[in-house]
C-alpha cells in the first residue's frame, strides 16, 4: 500500500500511514448509525458504500492515499503548527468527511445519470448530511464565525471568487488579508 507524504514542522518531509484505525473506526460508526436511524435503508446503504469502492471495502477505500489525501490534510496542518495531535477531534473530521463525501456522491450519481440504486438511499442524502454537519456542533458553537463561512461556502457560486475571511473586511469584503489572499471557490 503506498504512504502519504506529510508535511512536518521541519523543513523535510516524512512518510506517514494513513490513519486505517481512525478510518474504519468512521466507517463503523456511520453503518451503526444508519441502522439506528435508517433501520430499513442501512443495509442497502452500506452495500452501495462497498459497491463504489474499487476494492469492496469502504473502509480500505478512502485510506488510500492518492484518493483521499483530505483525510490527511488535518494530519499534515497539525504537525506544521501543533507539537501534539488531537487524536478525538482528527477521528471525528475522518468521520464527517467520510459522510460529506457520501452526501455528495449520492447526489452526483444521480444528477450526472451515473445512478444505479442511488434513487431508492436518497434518504439516506440527510443522514449523511446532518452528520457531516453534526461533528462541528461539538466544536464550534451557534455563532461561531466558523458556522457563516460555511454558509457562505455552500451558498456560493463553484467558480466564484471571494476574499480571505482573515481579510479585516470578513468573507465577501473587498479588502484582502495582509499576505493578499483570495480563494476560489470549486
Amino acid at each position: 500500500m503506498l504512504e502519504e507524504l506529510v508535511i512536518s514542522p521541519g523543513a523535510h518531509i516524512e512518510r506517514v500511514p494513513p490513519p486505517q484505525g481512525q478510518i474504519a473506526a468512521a466507517i463503523e460508526e456511520l453503518r451503526a448509525g444508519l441502522r439506528d436511524r435508517l433501520p430499513a435503508l442501512a443495509a442497502r446503504v452500506s452495500r452501495w458504500m462497498d459497491d463504489i469502492s474499487p476494492n469492496g471495502q469502504a473502509a480500505r477505500y478512502f485510506a488510500h492515499p492518492q484518493m483521499f489525501p483530505m483525510l490527511q490534510l488535518p494530519s499534515w496542518l497539525a504537525g506544521t503548527i501543533c507539537d501534539e495531535c488531537d487524536t478525538a477531534f482528527h477521528a471525528d473530521l475522518v468521520y464527517s468527511t467520510a459522510n460529506g463525501y457520501y452526501y455528495i456522491r449520492l447526489l452526483d450519481n444521480l444528477m450526472d445519470g451515473h445512478a444505479t440504486v442511488e434513487r431508492e438511499l436518497l434518504p439516506a442524502a440527510t443522514f449523511f448530511h446532518t452528520e457531516f454537519c453534526g461533528v462541528y456542533q461539538r466544536y464550534f458553537g451557534p455563532y461561531h464565525p466558523f458556522w457563516r463561512l460555511l454558509r457562505f461556502r455552500r451558498a456560493s457560486s463553484p467558480r466564484q471568487r471571494f476574499r480571505c475571511p482573515l481579510s479585516p473586511a470578513g468573507i465577501g469584503g473587498r479588502t484582502s488579508c495582509r499576505f493578499g489572499c483570495s480563494f476560489a471557490m470549486r
